[in-house]
């Protein structure tokens, strides 16, 4: 119940400060708004403005030119930016300038920022436009634009930008030796200070702001780095593995198949394997799962109690007399020509597991070019047992215990490869292997510092079940909070736009079963983490197993059928 709360408590927490950041962008910082007349500058008096701050870029320059020509001007500031550099908005109060707001709501954010409010609203009724933020205009038409005609009085607008310090270090010798005097808007004080209320408001304003900013931050390097992901996911599938000698396998192969309560299935399962040695392992069954196996001919039955899949194979490939079994989850249908196909690659003795193609053949031969194939999946998958010898079975210290299986034997220096031509109907792997991914990455995590070709190709399965099972799933549900985000605060036609780009993306990489998990990611792997923490482990390794091989008794039977 903890972690919904805390899924819940996040969540919630997030959205507040994304819809904080979108609301203070799109509302506080808005200028066009109706504004209180000033009086008009009298003749050979100019009031030098600026809009649109305060900006870290080009701010700090103009304070230093004005500074070093002695000039007082006016900042005329929105209330997103107010927020989200409070330190500017303070430089400008202490050298003495004046603080204009651009809409009544933005006086909050003043006080925050900078302990003053503003009776100065935003006029551009009396203004000359400098043209400074004109890509066209050179220094000479900014010079022109900023000399009022007839010596009159005026208001003289800057936008901001890279190059408005420049133009000042030159407008301001101008206007001198043209007679102009330089002013403010107004004799009295313009920035009182605040209200207690509107200080503590202006406080959590500018507090709230800049955390949601900070937050919004984040959230844009997860975009980029989705996208960066699905990318580079959908590149991989141009890689192909070369063709090199044809190996061929022609020996007998046993396959296990773990069943619990699986009377409804057992007979088609069964029935799809074609020559091979078949060994069911009935775990702690209550119904007649069992006894449909014994009436199928050439199948060798054992029954444990129920201690879960990896202890059911583990017990069947204890059993097993030949050197590769296939593993299978007991409930997939096997097309005739499966088995054989899916052990075709061990003719290269160097193999040790192999994975047949369970519906994302062009992702799996991707990795499997590569050398970082990073699961067999549990459908169907081959390994030799001498493999499996080495890294004592499987374990259940994981909710993905093929993954799990796949590392160690990475790990022990086998190749794992890509069968493209056994082909399975496998059901989705469920939410709580991408929780068990976790694990194994964590379990495994010491092949980091591991030598030799297992330590190599096994960094190299590592990184690609890290980025491409595990942190491209976290990082998938976001897109449809920005599509969210974008479509009340942005500008819906690109929002739409880059939402479809990565939804093509995340299909042609994953496919649509990819994008119906995706809302329930986070809902599931919390699920998953309750199941998966501190679990008491059930299964004993291969080595236990050995001298228990064939048991009798209360504990486990064994009946051959068809001898």
């Amino acid at each position: 119940m903890r972690r919904w709360f805390l899924l819940i408590g996040t969540l919630t927490f997030v959205v507040g400060l994304l819809l904080v950041n979108g609301v203070v962008t799109s509302r506080l910082g808005a200028a066009d708004v109706p504004v209180a007349g000033r009086a008009h500058p009298p003749e050979r008096h100019v009031v030098l403005a600026f809009d649109g701050g305060p900006d870290p870029a080009f701010t700090p320059a103009i304070l230093g030119v004005l500074a070093e020509h002695d000039v007082p001007a006016v900042f005329f500031m929105t209330g997103a930016r107010i927020a989200r550099h409070p330190g500017i908005v303070r430089d400008v109060r202490e050298a003495g300038h004046q603080i204009g707001i651009d809409t009544p709501t933005t006086r909050y954010a003043l006080a925050g920022a900078a302990n003053v409010t503003s009776t100065l609203l935003r006029d551009v009724g009396t203004t000359r436009e400098s043209r400074d933020g004109d890509p066209d205009a050179t220094l000479t038409d900014i010079r022109r634009a900023v000399l009022p005609p007839g010596g009159e009085g005026a208001v003289v607008r800057f936008q901001g930008g890279d190059r408005t310090a420049a133009a000042l270090d030159a407008v301001i010798p101008e206007l001198r030796r043209a007679g102009y005097t330089f002013t403010t808007l107004r004799d009295e004080p313009v920035n009182p200070a605040p209200t207690g209320a509107e200080r503590a408001l202006g406080l959590g304003l500018v507090g709230a702001v800049q955390v949601a900013w900070t937050a919004g931050s984040w959230f844009t390097v997860a975009l980029l780095m989705l996208g960066v992901l699905l990318l580079a996911r959908c590149a991989l599938l141009i890689f192909k593995r070369r063709a090199g000698p044809a190996a061929g396998y022609d020996r007998r192969v046993t396959v296990v198949v773990p069943v619990h309560n699986a009377e409804d299935r057992i007979t088609e399962v069964l029935g799809s394997f074609g020559p091979a040695d078949v060994i069911v392992v009935d775990d702690g069954s209550t119904d007649g799962t069992a006894k449909l196996a014994e009436a199928h001919p050439g199948v060798t039955v054992l029954r444990q109690r129920h201690a879960g899949r990896a202890a059911a194979l583990n017990t069947g490939i204890v059993h097993a007399t030949t050197d590769v079994v296939v593993l299978t989850d007991g409930e997939t249908i096997l097309a005739p020509d499966t088995v054989r196909a899916l052990v075709q690659p061990f003719g290269d003795p160097a193999v040790g597991a192999v994975a047949a193609d369970t519906g994302s053949g062009a992702r799996q031969r991707a990795y499997d070019a590569l050398r970082c194939l990073p699961t067999v999946p549990g459908a169907a998958g081959a390994y030799r047992r001498e493999a499996l010898r080495q890294v004592d079975g499987l374990s259940d210290d994981t909710l993905a215990e093929d993954t799990d299986l796949t590392l160690a034997v990475v790990r022990a220096g086998w190749r794992v490869v890509h069968a493209p031509r056994a082909r399975v109907r496998a059901r989705p792997r469920p939410h709580a292997a991408d929780y068990g991914d976790m694990q194994a990455i964590w379990k495994h995590r010491r092949v980091l510092v591991e030598s030799g070709p297992g330590g190599r190709h096994g960094r190299r399965t590592l990184l690609a079940l890290l980025l491409f099972h595990t942190l491209l799933p976290l990082l998938a549900p976001l897109i449809d909070v920005y599509l969210i985000y974008g479509l009340l605060f942005l500008d819906p036609a690109p929002t739409a736009a880059i939402w479809i780009g990565m939804l093509a993306l995340q299909v042609i990489g994953g496919g649509w079963r990819e994008i119906a998990r995706r809302p329930l990611t986070y809902p599931m792997l919390i699920a998953a983490s309750r199941h998966g923490h501190r679990r008491p482990r059930r299964t004993r390794g291969l080595e236990a197993l050995m001298g228990a091989r064939l048991p009798t008794g209360s504990a486990a039977t064994t009946v051959r059928s068809g001898a």
